[in-house]
């Protein structure tokens, strides 16, 4: 999804979970692969095949901004 260009909050949004378990994975995943931004993540993404150019579940409507989570609520 960080491939796809997805942020956390719709990363958190698409796969119900917290802000938190989002950025433990995501910090999980920076150091299996050795990338240490999110540029290099969407590099090595493209690199090792993991992002397909026209992925239907990206062109799916993203979610409103009201349904957003706040800090508290994520």
């Amino acid at each position: 999804m960080i491939g796809h260009g997805l942020s956390n909050v719709e990363i958190c949004l698409r796969l119900h979970l917290s802000m938190n378990t989002i950025k433990t994975h995501i910090r999980t995943a920076y150091r299996r692969i050795g990338v240490n931004t999110r540029a290099k993540a969407v590099i090595w993404a493209y690199r090792n095949g993991l992002v397909e150019e026209n992925a239907e579940w990206v062109e799916e409507a993203s979610p409103d901004v009201g349904d957003t989570p706040t800090r508290n609520e994520a």
